[in-house]
This record gives structure tokens, sequence and C-alpha cells, in this order.
């Protein structure tokens, strides 16, 4: 976790995936990805990859 005067940056958490819809789903967020916009199956599974990279190894995504 990073915590600066006007920001804070920490691993996902399950918690989050009330507002994955609106960034994962959205296809102008999603246009440059390698998916476009996900549903919400991909979403959870999303979600659930970032969840199990950070413990196991400490750090989001696929940066292990």
């Amino acid at each position: 976790m990073f915590v600066g005067k006007r920001l804070l940056l920490r691993n996902w958490a399950a918690k989050d995936r009330i507002c994955l819809d609106a960034i994962l789903g959205d296809p102008e967020v999603m246009q440059f990805s390698d998916t476009g916009a996900l549903g919400k199956p991909d979403q959870l599974a999303w979600l659930h990859n970032q969840l199990s990279h950070v413990s196991s190894y400490g750090l989001p995504g696929n940066l292990a």
C-alpha cells in the first residue's frame, strides 16, 4: 500500500467487485485492452486472478 497526501494505492480486495463493471465492463475504458470489455463472469475471474497473485506474490496482476 502507498499513502500520499492525496492518493491511496492499495491491492485489490474482494469488496472491489462492486465497482468492476464501471471499469472492466465499459467498452470505451477497455478499448485498448487485450480483451475489450468484460462481462460479469470474466470480471469476477479477473478479480480472482488479481487476489490470488497478491496472496501468492504480494504483487497485483502478473508482475511477479
